[in-house]
């Protein structure tokens, strides 16, 4: 088993010592008493050995979906790789406070590091830098919780993101052929990296005059919202001919909706790679989905973290850019196998991580290259 040495040099102890000469009685002498202080520093150097698996490590996701399952996989996997211990936990549902809660908890349970999801950006600063003035590192996946002075982000960029699908919007003849009304949706508007997502393929789409492009609608923070709000605009909307969402519930409920009204026919493009997500590509219900590297932004937070504080390794830095994916018809049976097999998706991973963030405090971007 491994294990590591913390040194604790600082034992210091200090001795006040008073010693009391005392003059012996004559018979025609006074006595006389003699005080000296003497003060004596003993500096001592104690070696410690600690078990790596006693140093507790935590990644706090925030919402409990297939997409944070791969998130999960990759936080646990990491720990596997560097025999670390490690709790993974996710509120019961997207609820901001819940997950804050669960953080505390870990930072009051003795979390040397953490990695999290800080969905609701700014309502993470506090804690976080709480938590750092304890001395516990905070790691980002998915969303970056910026002036947090968190030292890592492992997630896209989301105006990047966003032009990468809008560029493939305009690559494909089907989408091209299209006139008529865009909506556009994001299931929490004013998020930073989801406003990065539909100002980039926004602007991408202003390049197509025959696209009539929405503002930006809430479609609501779980899978039900989202599924009645897509039903909603398609019925409120005869002209509408595509849609593009901007969160992981769109494309499962594509899905569920056209399988359930196949008299639906509007082209749709959203994020991240869930099995219905895939089905939905498969089956023709949908026509681009965006991955972002789930696994990646479970593993490199935890990784960045391990080879810090277990490895003694200098902290990364920076940005942990796991680069955008357009996943298509043509090429989602290429993924299907890495997505929904466990196996698969570790050892693919494994060889993406050994070439391309190893080391990772000498891999990451410099924070100038990232945009919300």
């Amino acid at each position: 088993m491994k294990k590591v040495i913390i040194w604790i040099v600082a034992v210091v102890i200090v001795m006040s010592l008073t010693v009391l000469g005392i003059g012996c009685k004559e018979p025609e002498m006074v006595t006389e008493t003699v005080t000296e202080t003497v003060t004596e520093t003993v500096t001592e150097t104690v070696t410690v050995e600690v078990e790596k698996e006693e140093l507790l490590f935590a990644y706090v996701i925030h919402v409990p979906i297939p997409f944070t399952e791969s998130i999960k996989r990759g936080a646990e996997n990491a720990a596997k790789d560097y025999d670390a211990n490690i709790e993974v936990v996710t509120p019961s549902k997207m609820d901001t406070m819940e997950q804050i809660a669960l953080y505390e908890a870990m930072v009051a349970k003795g979390a040397v590091g953490i990695g999290v999801v800080t969905a609701d950006a700014s309502a993470w600063i506090v804690p976080i830098q709480n938590a750092a003035e304890q001395g516990v590192i905070t790691a980002c996946g998915n969303v970056y919780a910026e002036g947090s002075g968190s030292p890592l982000f492992a997630g896209i960029s989301g105006y990047n993101d966003g032009i990468t699908l809008g560029q493939a919007l305009l690559d494909d003849p089907d989408a091209m052929a299209l006139t008529g009304k865009v909506i556009l949706g994001s299931c929490l508007p004013g998020l930073p990296v989801l406003d990065g997502r539909t100002d980039g393929v926004a602007e991408k789409m202003a390049e197509n005059p025959n696209w009539e492009v929405s503002t930006v609608f809430d479609t609501g923070l779980s899978p039900e919202a989202t599924y009645t709000f897509w039903e909603t605009a398609y019925n409120a909307n005869p002209d509408m001919v595509m849609g593009v969402g901007s969160c992981a519930f769109d494309l499962p409920a594509i899905f569920k909706l056209k399988e359930k009204n196949p008299q639906m026919d509007f082209y749709f493009a959203s994020y991240d790679l869930e099995p219905d997500s895939l089905e939905a590509l498969k089956l023709g219900y949908a026509n681009i989905a965006m991955g972002q590297g789930p696994y990646l932004q479970g593993y490199l937070p935890m990784m960045a973290l391990y080879e810090h504080l277990l490895l003694g390794n200098p902290m990364a830095d920076g940005w942990a850019d796991p680069g955008a994916e357009v996943v298509n018809q043509a090429n989602v049976g290429d993924l299907v196998e890495r997505e929904t097999n466990s196996f698969k998706e570790r050892e693919i991973y494994d060889k993406i991580i050994a070439e391309n963030y190893t080391p990772i405090w000498e891999k990451v971007k410099p924070w100038s290259e990232f945009r919300p």
